[in-house]
Order: C-alpha cells, then structure tokens, then sequence
C-alpha cells in the first residue's frame, strides 16, 4: 500500500467511521508498525493530527519493529 493511499484510508474511512460510532479519534492511542506507507512524511504529517498519541517507529512513543510486547507499561 502506498502511503497516499493509506492517508485516504484513515481520512475516508477510519475517522468518519470513529466519529459515528461517537468515538473522537483525537482522544485515542493509535498504534501502528513501521511499513512504509506509516512513516513516509505524507503519513506522519497527518496521523498525529488525527489521533491523540501516536505509538510507532516514528511516533510519540517509539514502538520497535518485531516488538515482543503487545503493550506499553506506560499507559498502565
């Protein structure tokens, strides 16, 4: 997936979807990995806009790639 399309994804589809189920994205963790499409500049610029905090390679929160963990001690 190319990052313009991931961008579209969560612009079209995630956000609308979240805020009709009432959820407002901008108070939510977003975790993602670190394929292409998420850390291009496209994606970066326009993630942390959308949600509160951002766990990625490049997130508010550095989230390693093959990371054994499924969750951040920090939250907890």
């Amino acid at each position: 997936m190319k990052s313009e399309c991931y961008v579209t994804m969560l612009e079209g589809f995630v956000e609308p979807q979240l805020r009709r189920l009432g959820i407002d994205p901008t108070a939510l963790h977003f975790q993602q990995d670190g394929a292409t499409a998420h850390t291009s500049r496209n994606s970066t610029a326009v993630v942390p806009e959308m949600f509160r905090t951002v766990i990625s390679r490049f997130g508010d929160i550095a989230w390693p790639a093959r990371s054994p963990d499924l969750y951040s001690s920090r939250f907890f």
